[in-house]
């Protein structure tokens, strides 16, 4: 249920960007065309309630693979393909908290922290705090 929630503010989000959203393919969350870019739009959604760890659905590990199989004619043609993450946070109440979109996202290498690139909230550890100076 917080995943089909976050997935659906995510939409709203592209939306309100002028990205037109496109049927699910290739293992992404969502795919959206940006028509000025000339670009596909392949986004994986985090969903996380409060200050809770980060739901996904697994969709990171087989987008980039998936993308680049043979073409299929229900795939868009564009001359860039991007790949972003969008981050929804909602209380609990499923009310939205925090929205972050990371366009051209690195891969992300682990869902229990913040996504790769994207800033941490809340507290800090010892050890993380060292990693990152």
């Amino acid at each position: 249920m917080l995943l089909a929630i976050a997935s659906r503010l995510a939409a709203e989000h592209l939306l309100r960007r002028d990205l037109r959203l496109l049927p699910r393919h290739a293992g992404a969350d969502l795919v959206a065309l940006d028509a000025r870019a000339d670009t596909t739009v392949l986004v994986t959604v985090l969903a996380a309630r409060g200050a809770g760890a980060v739901t996904t659905t697994g969709a990171v590990r087989a987008r980039e693979g998936a993308w680049s199989t043979p073409q299929d004619p229900a795939r868009p043609t564009t001359a860039h393909i991007r790949f972003d993450t969008i981050r929804v946070t909602v209380d609990a109440d499923d009310s939205l908290l925090r929205l972050e979109h990371l366009e051209g996202a690195p891969r992300i290498r682990s869902v229990r922290g913040p996504a790769a690139g994207m800033p941490a909230t809340g507290r800090t550890s010892g050890a993380e705090a060292r990693r990152r100076s």
